[in-house]
């Protein structure tokens, strides 16, 4: 589940609704109904604010506290499945590394405010260099080289990041890895419509 119920009441008592990404870009919940339907507002220049319609999976929390589930399908190393989910805290998203696992998932944990990652599990060294593209509303089979040894490589492999202007019905998550490390080079987000951020560290 992208967004926990008890977020969304929680902050429309307080009178503030709650931050968040969609496909149609970034806005506000104003509502969620009985059937898991939210209600998001969205503002977006020339056509003011709108409200738009989504089911629970479209919608994820607008935080700086991202989780990857990496699953390794057995056929090559490269040949990988991921999904991202956002947390309102940094200690929500430590919690689930602590949850039980498959011996082919591997679970990262980031910290955008502080620049810190975590894991369930050591992860392997035999690239330093790891560039990360997940969905959040869907598993994403990653195809391309996502490996690098150098930094050269791996600068070059981000420079194909920078050129998206969004995505095809989905939020995209990127960010590059220096594995040995274990420091975050580089994020990017995407929606549909438009670019949400776009950060490097290096």
């Amino acid at each position: 589940m992208s967004v926990k119920e008890e977020w969304v009441k929680e902050g429309l008592e307080d009178e503030e609704e709650l931050s968040v990404l969609t496909p149609r870009g970034k806005g506000k919940i104003v509502s969620l109904n009985s059937a898991g339907v939210f209600r998001v507002e969205i503002e977006k220049p020339k056509l003011g604010k709108r409200v738009y319609r989504f089911e629970n999976g479209e919608v994820t929390p607008h935080t700086d506290f991202t989780l990857v589930r990496i699953v390794n399908l057995g056929f090559l190393r490269e040949k990988l499945l991921t999904v991202a989910q956002n947390y309102l805290s940094w200690e929500e998203c430590l919690e689930e590394l602590d949850q039980p696992y498959s011996q082919d998932t591997t679970l990262i944990a980031f910290d955008f405010q502080d620049k810190e990652v975590a894991t369930n599990r050591a992860i392997p060294q035999r690239y330093r260099y790891h560039l990360i593209e997940s969905c959040f509303d869907r598993h994403y089979l990653i195809k391309e080289n996502i490996f690098f040894d150098s930094l050269q490589e791996a600068k070059k492999g981000w420079k194909k990041i920078e050129k998206l202007a969004g995505t095809t019905g989905h939020i995209l998550f990127c960010t590059l890895l220096d594995v040995r490390e274990s420091k975050i080079l580089s994020r990017a987000v995407f929606t549909t419509l438009q670019v949400i951020t776009k950060e490097t560290w290096w």
